[in-house]
C-alpha cells in the first residue's frame, strides 16, 4: 500500500490509506450522526479540470461517489465526497502503483461556503 509514496499524487488525488480511513469513520457513524453532519450541506462543488481528470483516466467509464469523514487538525468533523473511476463492470478504478495509476480524489468543497447563491436551485437557502 505504501507504493504510492514513490510517486507525486497528482492534484486532487489523496492517498489510499487516507481515502479508506475517511470512509470507515463515515461508516462508522450512526445514521443520526451522518443526517447531522450532512443537514447542512447543500451541495458539493468539484472543479473542471479535476472532474475531467478523473473521468479521462484509462479504462474509467464513470464514476463512484463515497462519502468519507474529514477531520482536518483543530477542526471540526467535516463529510466528504471521495471520488474514484469505475471500469465497464462497475468496480471501483483504484491502483496507485501502475505505470496508468488510478487514484482516489477528494476534490470537493461542500456548499455552504460555495454555494452560487444567485442560482435559481439556491432560491431561499442562501442569505445573500
Amino acid at each position: 500500500m505504501n507504493n504510492q509514496e514513490k510517486r507525486s499524487l497528482p492534484e486532487g488525488a489523496i492517498e489510499l490509506d487516507h481515502a479508506i480511513n475517511r470512509i470507515q469513520a463515515w461508516n462508522a457513524l450512526s445514521p443520526d450522526q451522518q443526517a447531522v453532519l450532512v443537514q447542512n450541506k447543500i451541495a458539493f462543488t468539484v472543479d473542471d479540470i479535476d472532474f475531467s481528470a478523473l473521468c479521462n483516466s484509462p479504462d474509467a467509464v464513470g464514476m463512484r461517489i463515497y462519502f468519507g469523514l474529514n477531520t482536518p487538525p483543530g477542526q471540526q468533523w467535516d463529510v466528504s465526497l471521495l471520488l474514484v473511476g469505475i471500469d465497464a463492470r462497475g468496480r471501483d478504478l483504484i491502483n496507485y502503483s501502475s505505470l496508468q495509476p488510478h487514484y482516489v480524489f477528494d476534490f470537493t468543497r461542500p456548499c455552504p461556503s460555495t454555494c452560487d447563491c444567485s442560482s435559481v436551485l439556491m432560491e431561499g437557502l442562501c442569505s445573500e
